[in-house]
């Protein structure tokens, strides 16, 4: 849940930035939304996958081998 706190600025920023190089190369309002929107859907995943990489690895010694 605090991962979604850090995330979704990141979802505002893709969105943004998808929506200006939609606007700079597409001339339907129509498409420049559908671009933007997958934009910031890929950048938050993205995102996403990095933040939860980071997390700490579970207890140590729990896969070693009993001998």
């Amino acid at each position: 849940m605090i991962i979604l706190l850090y995330v979704a600025p990141t979802t505002f920023a893709g969105y943004s930035a998808a929506h200006a190089i939609a606007h700079m190369a597409m001339p339907s309002p129509t498409w420049q939304t559908i671009f933007a929107i997958v934009g910031a859907i890929a950048v938050t995943i993205a995102a996403f996958i990095r933040f939860t990489a980071m997390a700490a690895p579970g207890p140590a010694g729990r896969n070693l081998a009993q001998g």
